[in-house]
């Protein structure tokens, strides 16, 4: 018996650099936040190895929860226009072309049941914690270090737990936008 797909992505996780974060200002200011997705490995000596989704999580590479940030009067920040898309793909053939096509579909029709309307657009937090569920996704990875390093085997993650993932995205943006939209 072939496993479902959900059941395929347990070494699947969010990840959330906030150096995937942006500040611009066109009439005012805004931040553009975007997570993507990593694939978690073993290596022989039991640590854990961060690396892009490949081989049967293909459709996974270059695909972000993306959404802008706006402040409000009151000092909390107002989310819109969060959607799941693919940024920069590059290499398409019509093979893998159907299998973003079809990763799209998934979580687009995940979002249409009337008992995620409500939720997905109360903050950015909970919208990727959403798409996560839909997808499968059980893991959340974060980078802590600070550092310039774009070699995952030189940076530092911390890892968490689905439930994690709306209190934790919404505290990186809020903490990004009060140091850039000062």
């Amino acid at each position: 018996m072939r496993k479902s797909l959900k059941s395929r992505r347990e070494n699947l996780a969010l990840y959330l650099d906030v150096k995937h974060f942006e500040h611009r200002t066109y009439t005012d200011s805004y931040v553009h936040a975007r997570l993507g997705f990593v694939n978690i490995l073993l290596s022989e000596n039991g640590k854990q190895l961060i690396r892009n989704p490949l081989g049967a999580h293909v459709a996974f590479e270059n695909l972000g929860i993306e959404g802008y940030c706006y402040p409000t009067r009151e000092g909390a920040m107002k989310p819109y226009g969060m959607e799941v898309r693919y940024a920069n793909p590059f290499l398409v053939n019509l093979n893998r072309a159907e299998c973003m096509v079809k990763l799209l579909r998934e979580v687009q029709r995940g979002l249409d049941h009337d008992h995620h309307k409500d939720v997905s657009r109360t903050s950015f937090g909970h919208f990727a914690q959403l798409v996560a569920h839909i997808l499968g996704i059980t893991q959340f990875v974060v980078r802590t270090d600070a550092g310039t390093h774009c070699d995952y085997d030189h940076m530092s993650f911390g890892f968490h737990e689905w439930a994690e993932i709306s209190d934790i995205v919404n505290d990186a943006v809020r903490t990004y936008c009060r140091k850039v939209l000062k």
